[in-house]
């Protein structure tokens, strides 16, 4: 075979494993058997296009995905509360490490007396002033990184991985309806009660369990913005 067909084949069918976000040793022989098929029916053409053949990518995931087995169930409130809390814990940590590392930085600048004063000024001081103070820049430097990586964690991990890490440990993945992996808007807009925290994300929860009740076949176990984002949680 071409090099040349070997290089669309293998990239072609990397772009179907991206779309499948199971476990690799769950999708290892479906995957070979695409390979295997593809590379047979492309072995005489030139300059063949896998997707010409055989669809698209995304086409070809789904209709893989027909009649598996990969992932067992809709995962149910309880572990996904669990994988809430574990996430919760880590983004909490992350955030509460790097303001540390921030403190840290102003106590090298000055004494821990004159640290607690300075803060103090904020209350009286000018605008100019506390701008101009190097506890402000630090409290800028730390406050606003640990801001974006509670906000950014469940949307970045969940994008690129399909799980965040409470929801790795536990087997869990967020893909789409279909079950392939969920494209950035969806990521975006099932991670929207997250981001905002607190009611929001109490009252997502609430309108997915009375909707549940309605159509409990398309929408069980799923959150407000879950099924406005067509997604779902399964374990693999």
């Amino acid at each position: 075979m071409k090099k040349i067909h070997q290089e669309l084949i293998d990239e072609y069918i990397e772009k179907i494993n991206r779309l499948l976000p199971y476990p690799k040793e769950t999708k290892q022989d479906a995957l070979e058997i695409l390979r295997s098929d593809v590379s047979a029916a492309l072995a005489d053409v030139q300059d063949g296009d896998p997707s010409s053949t055989f669809g698209k990518p995304i086409e070809v995931a789904k209709d893989i995905l027909e009649g598996q087995e990969w992932h067992h169930q809709r995962a149910g409130w309880g572990i996904r509360f669990i994988a809430w809390g574990i996430d919760l814990f880590l983004k909490l940590g992350f955030a509460f490490l790097i303001l540390a590392i921030g403190f840290g930085l102003m106590l090298i600048i000055m004494p821990f007396d004159e640290l607690i004063q300075e803060f103090a000024k904020w209350e009286t001081s000018e605008f100019n002033e506390i701008i101009a103070s190097p506890t402000t820049f630090i409290s800028i430097l730390t406050i606003i990184p640990a801001t974006l990586i509670f906000m950014a964690y469940n949307i970045v991990l969940e994008y690129f991985f399909s799980a965040t890490i409470g929801k790795k440990l536990l087997g869990l993945r967020a893909v789409d309806h279909s079950g392939i992996k969920m494209v950035g808007r969806q990521v975006i807009i099932r991670n929207l009660s997250k981001i905002v925290f607190g009611e929001f994300l109490i009252l997502d929860v609430v309108l997915g369990m009375i909707l549940e009740k309605q159509t409990p076949e398309r929408t069980q176990n799923q959150r407000g913005l879950d099924i406005l984002a067509e997604t779902i949680v399964i374990r693999v």
